[in-house]
């Protein structure tokens, strides 16, 4: 069983920083705190509600079970708003698009991945960069699952099928009522029925679970 990585992380709102800054296990930014999972307009900082446009940085910290010190780990990363750069201990692991501090330096990416991790100590570090310009939420909106690489694996893959059977599903209903339509007197209802399905159906396929 994967476990979310729900509760308070550090936040440094309006700041890009790397593992490279906090060398010594702490920062000289004074760190905020956030909700994780939760969009940006739902969180303060300094007493003020947070923009869904802008930037900043994410911090936690995992510490593993002896069991789990000799494992393949993994990060199920969902969607993030709208671009991201990770990193475990140092390590840049993983990104959607190109973080940036404006409209004009980012570049949105909005998929999920798993990433996987291995421990070389009991105790790892996440540092996640943020930024959004380009739509209504911002942040880190969803939970990030941890656990074993084949718990984790399972997981997606899971996902995966599911969403797979709702995308053949959608196509399936949008083929029988365009069906309906030509046959049976140009019946609008039908088309209509059959226009949602398949902008659902594409939209779940571009924004859901990704092969």
């Amino acid at each position: 069983q994967t476990v979310p990585l729900d509760g308070v992380w550090e936040w440094y709102g309006s700041r890009l920083l790397g593992p490279e800054d906090f060398t010594s296990g702490e920062s000289r930014y004074q760190p905020g705190y956030i909700e994780v999972p939760s969009v940006w307009s739902s969180q303060e900082d300094g007493g003020e509600r947070l923009s869904n446009h802008g930037y900043g940085t994410y911090r936690a910290a995992i510490v593993l079970p002896e069991p789990l010190r000799q494992r393949t780990l993994a990060l199920y990363m969902p969607s993030v708003a709208t671009a991201y750069r990770l990193w475990v201990n140092g390590m840049p692991l993983a990104g959607n698009g190109v973080v940036g501090t404006s409209l004009e330096s980012m570049v949105p990416g909005n998929y999920p991945k798993v990433v996987y991790v291995q421990p070389s100590s009991d105790r790892l570090e996440l540092v996640i960069q943020v930024s959004n310009f380009v739509q209504r939420k911002g942040g880190l909106w969803k939970s990030i699952d941890f656990g074993t690489s084949e718990q984790v694996t399972r997981e997606r893959n899971a996902n995966v099928f599911y969403e797979s059977f709702i995308i053949g599903s959608l196509f399936i209903m949008t083929v029988y009522h365009t069906a309906l339509y030509l046959t049976r007197n140009r019946n609008r209802v039908a088309l209509y029925f059959a226009l949602m399905t398949c902008m659902i159906g594409i939209r779940t396929l571009v924004l859901g679970e990704t092969m």
